[in-house]
């Protein structure tokens, strides 16, 4: 009697364990499906991308680089809303932003300001796109083709998917006009998206 038992508590053990270790793996294959998002804005300096990013996610700052929280739901989003080219990030200041918001369960992603420029001592724009391809994040990447200033420079879509033709972008580069209300911006980028 008592070999039957230990040999149903076996049993039993071995279930648990399999069972457990499936379920780990289906967890492991969800996060992997479950990439997180990461946007881009680009634009010139004054062109309205901290504008458009502060009506999309609600940040305060046009220069923030703070999470964005909804209390009710615990979710939260990356923000970096002014360029690396216009006010410094670490390459390893980024990569720790860009690594919580692509791992934490509650994390929505994350969206930066970046500028077209070519910087010798600051992080490009390739090497911001390196470091997302790195954390499997889906790319989006909206250009500011008509800026809000009349001082700033249009930026070309063509240039960008050119600097950016080896990375898998999830739709077609999509430009923006800035003249238009940022929340009117704001919320054909969720539609793109496919944000909240």
């Amino acid at each position: 009697m008592t070999d039957i038992i230990r040999s149903a508590r076996n049993d039993w053990k071995v279930q648990r364990k399999r069972s457990l270790a499936s379920v780990l793996l289906l967890q492991g294959v969800y996060r992997m499906k479950a990439k997180k998002i990461f946007i881009a804005v680009i634009g010139d300096q004054n062109s309205g991308k901290s504008t458009i990013i502060r009506a999309l996610t609600g940040c305060k700052s046009g220069i923030s680089r703070n999470r964005v929280e909804n209390r009710i739901t615990g979710k939260w989003i990356q923000v970096i809303a002014s360029s690396p080219q216009e006010k410094r990030i670490s390459h390893s200041d980024l990569k720790r932003k860009m690594n919580e918001a692509a791992t934490d369960p509650q994390s929505l992603g994350l969206v930066i300001a970046l500028q077209p420029t070519y910087p010798t001592k600051r992080l490009s724009i390739v090497d911001v796109f390196e470091m997302a391809e790195e954390f499997s994040m889906r790319r989006h990447v909206f250009v500011i083709s008509r800026p809000y200033s009349n001082k700033a420079d249009r930026t070309e879509v063509a240039e960008i998917e050119k600097r950016l033709s080896r990375f898998h972008i999830e739709n077609p580069i999509q430009p923006v006009d800035a003249r238009r209300f940022a929340h009117v911006n704001a919320s054909a980028i969720r539609d793109i998206v496919g944000w909240f």
